[in-house]
């Protein structure tokens, strides 16, 4: 039932898992003190999450109200829209595990890396586009689950669809 999370001025670490799955969180807000947020510190955060609020003075991550971004263009918390700016150049582990409400992914040819379970779980998801060609979404590092959960299974590139690789893993999931 958390809805806000208010980390106070002096607090540097947000560590592993410590607000994943608070479904009803509504709003973030990061001092200039905080510099270091493990990549699934708020994995499946729900579709609640609209609000996200970085202090001026923080030199290690930004927003743009909806989206939380690390240094150098890398999302690390994704916002419940799907919405990835052009700006993106890394989608971070978890950065939109969970998000029941992303039936689409738009994926920019900015990105060029998507970290381990970065779309995890989003069962919702229709249709996934990447805006460059098919060469160049192969050229895109794909983290190990970094797209579960959903029956898609090619992404639709402007030049043509490339298939979504998943590895063999003797039937295990990407979380065993």
């Amino acid at each position: 039932s958390l809805r806000a999370i208010v980390i106070l001025e002096g607090i540097n670490n947000i560590g592993w898992w410590v607000f994943s799955d608070c479904r009803a969180l509504e709003l973030i807000d990061l001092p200039a003190s905080a510099s270091y947020i493990k990549g699934n510190a708020f994995a499946s955060v729900g579709d609640n999450l609209h609000t996200v609020r970085v202090s001026p003075d923080n030199k290690y991550f930004s927003t743009d109200g909806k989206t939380l971004f690390s240094s150098q263009g890398r999302i690390a918390l994704g916002s419940a829209d799907g919405i990835i700016s052009e700006d993106a150049s890394i989608i971070l582990s978890y950065a939109f595990y969970g998000r029941q409400a992303l039936t689409e992914i738009r994926i920019p040819k900015s990105v060029t890396r998507i970290d381990h379970a970065a779309f995890g779980e989003c069962t919702n998801v229709t249709s996934i586009t990447y805006e460059g060609t098919v060469a160049e979404w192969e050229n895109v590092i794909h983290g190990e689950g970094w797209f579960t959960g959903s029956d898609v299974k090619v992404v639709h590139c402007s030049d043509g669809d490339a298939e979504i690789e998943f590895p063999d893993r003797g039937g295990l999931s990407p979380f065993d």
